[in-house]
């Protein structure tokens, strides 16, 4: 797997070079400048970029349309950093970027969003780093992304973004509406239980009532919690009831 790195400090451009190198099966190749980044687009093949913003003459919006307007990287997968006060949605939109990270940023935060995506691209090689069976392929606008289904606690869409939460870290796609997550799965335990959010029943903690129109649902490993709307909460409790019965009928 070999990402291309695009950022003119050298000092940011080695570090992010080093984190790459610690993800499996992983070689960055960093470079200083647009131009140079357009070069070697001529003679090496790449897998997925991680571009700074801000660059010396085209600056990394400029360069990733560039890329964007080669056939073979159309959906290959854009990382920005960015210290930038452009609005990041506007990667999302235009440049169909999978995600983003702000300066100054910390090692393990990169290191996290790059190994999710590594495993993702790694999965569409049929690279064996993941059993298939533990994985659910996301189709969004920018090609699929795949996530461990076993550790999927819920999904909440927010600003034509599905932000999903897992139990050990927490992604966001562009492009993906909850219908589509709800076909992705395809699981009878992973419902909708609001306009804006679908969860995981075999993962629920507890569930508590804010009003009597909105309850919450808690989860292990976050302090986030998924709204359950009046019109959903029948189907969440009848989903919780079978689940019970079913692991009674196991035993």
């Amino acid at each position: 797997m070999r990402a291309l790195i695009v950022e003119d400090q050298k000092k940011e451009g080695e570090a992010i070079e080093k984190i790459v190198a610690k993800v499996q099966k992983t070689e960055g190749t960093w470079c200083g400048t647009a131009e140079d980044a357009l070069a070697l687009l001529q003679t090496e093949k790449f897998d997925l970029f991680i571009l700074d913003v801000q660059l010396p003459g085209a600056d990394g919006f400029s360069l990733a349309n560039q890329i964007r307007s080669q056939i073979e990287y159309q959906l290959t997968p854009i990382l920005f950093v960015t210290g930038s006060d452009r609005s990041p949605l506007e990667a999302f939109k235009k440049y169909h970027c999978y995600d983003y990270i702000e300066k100054p940023f910390r090692q393990k935060e990169l290191y996290d969003k790059l190994s999710e995506l590594i495993l993702s691209i790694a999965y569409q090689k049929n690279e064996p780093t993941h059993s298939k069976q533990e994985m659910v392929c996301i189709s969004s606008r920018n090609g699929d992304f795949y996530l461990n289904k076993d550790k999927f606690l819920f999904v909440e869409i927010q600003n034509g973004n599905a932000i999903f939460y897992l139990s050990d870290k927490i992604i966001k796609i562009s492009g993906v509406s909850l219908l589509g997550v709800l076909e992705d799965f395809n699981d009878e335990f992973v419902l909708r239980c609001h306009k804006s959010f679908a969860l995981n029943i075999r993962r629920i903690q507890s569930i508590h009532s804010i009003n009597y129109r909105l309850w919450a649902a808690s989860f292990e490993h976050t302090e986030k919690t998924a709204d359950i709307g009046l019109k959903y909460y029948g189907a969440v409790q009848s989903a919780m009831k079978r689940l019970a019965a079913s692991i009674g009928g196991d035993q």
